[in-house]
């Protein structure tokens, strides 16, 4: 995947986020929220949308860090504290996101209650008359979920086999598949953490979006949707990506991060695999905090997955790539 430029004089894409709202912790990358609002069996709370739970956070996170000020996020939070809400709940949070007119509503949630499809599908109509996605996704172990299902809906799944984020797939005819490893995510009280689920895959579906719209002058949002789909590289084409050994680029971070690591790890071997050493994924978030904090390096987490830390040279070549804006 490309790294997204602001655009000067473009107008932001608009996302209205339908979750569990956003951590007061959560340091966005320039990315102004327009609303924040909480939808709750009592009524509706206007300006306050505080994450229960982090599954909001980390979707608004991964969006900020993506996109920048070329977007404007709508919050809307209807997911409590262990990520569930109602039917009833979602209807209302999509009604109030159409009326807002926004260019995406993100629903990285579903149901299997189809009691109110019919409403369901009045929605996604009336969404699509007014050119706005409705970015879904689905359970890896049940793909028969609402809204994901309807047609219409911008479906974005992850793909086991897909082992970075570099690139953007589809299947040509109404899917797109993205990075299926585990990924760093920006969390509530300002942690971060490895997940590794379906529902973390609209961000990279967005950012390819809003390239694509702004860099082709696209007018409407359907028309860079289905420009994007034909765009992609074909799932069923995809080869095996293999994780090669980097040569270090930038020696001042290499050696930076050796000896980071060598304070828990004194026999570390940076030409090895740094997996077969007994790292694991708690220290690797462990090992990108310090890096931030000890250096100050300005880097989104939202960049990284479990196999950027296979090989020392390859962290240190991806951090240098965002450093100097020439990540892919």
């Amino acid at each position: 995947m490309n790294q997204l430029k602001s655009i000067i004089n473009v107008k932001p894409v608009v996302i209205a986020v339908i979750d569990s709202g956003i951590s007061n912790e959560l340091l966005l990358s320039n990315t102004l929220v327009i609303e924040k609002i909480t939808l709750t069996e009592k009524g509706t709370v206007w300006g306050n949308a505080v994450d229960e739970h982090g599954h909001g956070t980390a979707i608004a996170g991964m969006l900020s860090e993506f996109c920048g000020n070329s977007i404007e996020l709508i919050i809307i939070k209807i997911l409590n504290e262990n990520c569930r809400s109602t039917s009833i709940q979602m209807i209302k949070a999509i009604e109030m996101a159409i009326e807002m007119k926004p260019d995406i509503i993100n629903m990285s949630l579903g149901t299997e209650d189809f009691t109110y499809k019919g409403d369901l599908v009045r929605l996604c109509n009336l969404a699509q008359l007014n050119d706005i996605l409705i970015t879904t996704t689905t359970s890896k172990n049940n793909i028969s979920t609402l809204p994901y299902i309807l047609e219409g809906t911008i479906k974005v799944l992850t793909h086991s086999q897909l082992r970075n984020d570099k690139y953007l797939y589809s299947d040509h005819i109404d899917r797109f598949y993205t990075l299926g490893a585990a990924h760093i995510v920006p969390w509530k009280n300002g942690r971060i953490v490895f997940i590794n689920q379906n529902s973390f895959a609209t961000p990279y579906f967005i950012k390819e979006f809003i390239l694509i719209k702004k860099n082709e002058g696209f007018k409407s949002n359907y028309d860079a949707c289905n420009a994007l789909l034909t765009k992609c590289k074909n799932i069923s084409n995809i080869e095996n990506n293999i994780i090669n050994k980097e040569m270090p680029i930038n020696r001042l971070i290499f050696n930076e991060i050796i000896q980071i690591v060598r304070r828990n790890y004194k026999d570390f071997n940076e030409s090895h695999n740094s997996f077969i050493q007994d790292l694991d994924s708690k220290f690797c978030v462990e090992l990108l905090q310090v890096i931030k904090n000890e250096f100050a390096y300005e880097i989104p987490v939202s960049y990284f997955n479990i196999y950027d830390f296979e090989y020392i040279s390859n962290l240190s070549n991806k951090i240098d790539a965002i450093l100097n804006g020439t990540i892919n």
